[in-house]
């Protein structure tokens, strides 16, 4: 199922259906040619879902980082993650 989120000046889809985390790579290439990419998540989430998103963005040929935070800490902002790189 695909929902339309219609937000001014930046509308988007969400994807629901069963097995849609390991498709992701796909997604992504069918939008870019592969490059650097980051996951940034919570550590809650990251335990559920991340090491799934990052084997399926690495298999369409992506370089993927992880950087997961933790829940409820420090807020997940850029600059914290670019200290990172």
């Amino acid at each position: 199922m695909k929902i339309r989120i219609d937000i001014p000046h930046h509308p988007y889809d969400i994807q629901i259906e069963k097995g849609c985390l390991a498709q992701a790579g796909q997604w992504l290439r069918e939008l870019w040619q592969p490059q650097k990419v980051v996951i940034v998540t919570d550590n809650h989430v990251a335990s559920l879902y991340a090491e799934k998103v990052k084997l399926s963005l690495e298999d369409a040929g992506f370089q993927v980082a992880v950087f997961d935070f933790l829940e409820g800490g420090r807020k997940k902002e850029f600059d914290h993650c670019s200290e990172s790189l």
